[in-house]
């Protein structure tokens, strides 16, 4: 009955605290939410390619998230899937090449698609562009919407990537 209930104590510490685990190359790790939902981050090997899965509160996947990443680890893009697999939208991040830092951050919709008349690509909803004070701290970014049609795209997220969930101390 103490064993048990040491078991259940070690598991309850484990579901409330994010898990690291390797397999077979692939890096994965847990994280619960405070409103009860989770997120589960697995990691290629190589340390490019980081796949977030979302799950809401009752175990249902609500997205998946697939960041590719540069090797300095910051974020080249992301594309954020619906559940069924269907492409919603994607994020495009630009770096200065002499800093690295973030300069324009693009979301573009591939649910409602923004065809440009002209070249026929998919053009960005949502355009940010980043700009740092003189201590390097980024300030507010410009927000440059396009929408022609009229359509509510509350749906697009930005996603910042912030904190490295697979970094030793995260924020």
């Amino acid at each position: 009955m103490k064993f048990l209930k040491i078991i259940s104590l070690v598991v309850l510490l484990f579901s409330t605290w994010a898990l690291a685990l390797d397999k077979d190359g692939t890096f994965a790790r847990v994280v619960e939410h405070i409103d009860g939902s989770k997120s589960m981050f697995e990691k290629s090997a190589d340390g490019q390619l980081v796949i977030q899965r979302k799950f809401n509160s009752g175990g249902l996947l609500e997205q998946v998230i697939e960041y590719k990443l540069n090797l300095d680890e910051q974020p080249l893009s992301c594309k954020v899937h619906a559940p069924d697999g269907k492409l919603i939208y994607r994020i495009r991040y630009g770096y200065d090449m002499n800093t690295g830092q973030l300069k324009e951050e693009q979301i573009i919709d591939y649910k409602n698609p923004i065809i440009h008349p002209k070249t026929g690509e998919n053009v960005p909803a949502f355009r940010y562009k980043y700009t740092y004070d003189a201590f390097g701290k980024a300030v507010a970014p410009e927000v440059i919407a396009f929408n022609p049609d009229g359509i509510n795209r509350g749906y697009l997220k930005r996603f910042i990537w912030d904190s490295d969930p697979y970094a030793k101390s995260t924020k």
